[in-house]
C-alpha cells in the first residue's frame, strides 16, 4: 500500500504548502495528520477525493458540485464531538481545504473563524436579478451591480473607482470594461477589475452615455450610505435566510457572490482552471508571504472574463 506522500495529489499538495511559506516540518506533520483522518472518514484515499471532487463539478446540479463542502462540514463537526478544540478543528478544516485548492478543485465554502462568526447572505443569480428588480432607482441599481460584477471591497469602490478610471473604455462602448484600481487598504497594490455588460447598463442608465472629463468617483456616496443601500434594497427583494436567518444582503455579501460565482465557473472550465487566481486578483486580495500573481495582459484577462462573465450577471 502506498504511503500517502507517494500519492501524487498529496505531493502536489506539499509542494503548494511549502510554497506558501510553510516551511515548519511540525507543520506538515500535523497537514498530513489530519489528512489521514480526512481520508478515514471519507473511506477514500487522496487521489481518490480529487478525481470525485473533479467530477462533481462537471455537474449541472449545484448540490451535487457541492457534496465535498458539505463532507468537509461534517468531518469537522464530527472531530470537533470526538473532542478536538474549535481551534484545532479550524485549523485541520484549513489544512484538508488547501489540499483541495493544490489540486485545483477549491472548496468554496468559507473557512470558519470563531463560535459566533454570523453567516452572511450571498446572494443567488437570482435573488441579485431580483433585487435589481425592486430597485426604485437607477442609482441604486448601478451601484449593486457594479459592487456584484467587480468584487471590489466597499472601501475601494467609494475611495477608489472615480470617473476617469472608466471614462475612455466607457464612451468607446468597450465591454467589459477594465478598471484599473489600487487596493486602499494597502495604499500600493494596484490590481485590475471589470465591469460587465449589466453593470455598464445601470451605469449608462444612471450617469448617461458619455462621462465627464473629471476625477470625481463614479458614487458621491460615503461607505456607510452605500452600506444602507444594498440592505434596503435587498430587504425590499424579500430574500430567502441564510442558516443564521439573514435576508438582507450587505457590500461584503456581493463581494463574496463575485468570489464564489467566479471561482465556480473557473473550476467547471479545465482550460481556464490555471487563471482561478485572478478571480482573487480582479478583488484586490494580495498574496501572503510576498507572493506575486502570474497577470496576462489587460487583453487576455478581458477574454477571461467575458468568458466566465454570465456568472455574475443577471441575465438569466
Amino acid at each position: 500500500m502506498k504511503t500517502l506522500k507517494e500519492f501524487e495529489t498529496v505531493d502536489r499538495w506539499l509542494q503548494f504548502v511549502l510554497g506558501e511559506g510553510i516551511k515548519s516540518e511540525a507543520t506538515e506533520k500535523t497537514y498530513l495528520h489530519f489528512l489521514v483522518r480526512y481520508c478515514r472518514f471519507t473511506h477514500k484515499t487522496p487521489d481518490e477525493l480529487i478525481a470525485e471532487r473533479r467530477l462533481q463539478l462537471r455537474s449541472e446540479d449545484e448540490v451535487e458540485e457541492r457534496k465535498h463542502e458539505e463532507l468537509l462540514r461534517d468531518w469537522r463537526a464530527k472531530i470537533e464531538k470526538d473532542g478536538l478544540s474549535r481551534g484545532t478543528a479550524i485549523t485541520a478544516h484549513n489544512a484538508v481545504k488547501s489540499f483541495y485548492k493544490a489540486n485545483y478543485v477549491p472548496l468554496l465554502s468559507k473557512s470558519p473563524k470563531h463560535w459566533k462568526t454570523r453567516v452572511k447572505k450571498v446572494p443567488t443569480r437570482e435573488e441579485l436579478a431580483r433585487i435589481i428588480k425592486v430597485a426604485r432607482n437607477t442609482r441604486d441599481k448601478a451601484i449593486i451591480m457594479c459592487l456584484a460584477q467587480t468584487g471590489t471591497s466597499l472601501t475601494d469602490f467609494v475611495d477608489i473607482f472615480t470617473i476617469d478610471k472608466i471614462r475612455a473604455e466607457f464612451n468607446r462602448d468597450v465591454e467589459p470594461v477594465h478598471v484599473h484600481m489600487r487596493r486602499h487598504k494597502t495604499g500600493s497594490e494596484p490590481y485590475d477589475t471589470f465591469l460587465g455588460a449589466d453593470a455598464i447598463e445601470c451605469l449608462k442608465a444612471y450617469l448617461g452615455e458619455k462621462l465627464p472629463n473629471n476625477k470625481n468617483p463614479v458614487f458621491a456616496e460615503a461607505k456607510r450610505t452605500v452600506q444602507f443601500i444594498v440592505e434596503k434594497v435587498s430587504r425590499r427583494a424579500a430574500l430567502s435566510p441564510s442558516p443564521t436567518g439573514q435576508t438582507h444582503i450587505t457590500p461584503h455579501g456581493l463581494r463574496a457572490f463575485f468570489s464564489t460565482s467566479m471561482t465556480l465557473s473557473f473550476t467547471r472550465e479545465s482550460s481556464h482552471t490555471k487563471h482561478i487566481a485572478l478571480v482573487d486578483y480582479w478583488m484586490g486580495h494580495i498574496l501572503p508571504y510576498g507572493g506575486a500573481y502570474m497577470v496576462p495582459p489587460i487583453e487576455s484577462q478581458r477574454e477571461l472574463y467575458k468568458a466566465h462573465e454570465e456568472a455574475v450577471s443577471i441575465k438569466l
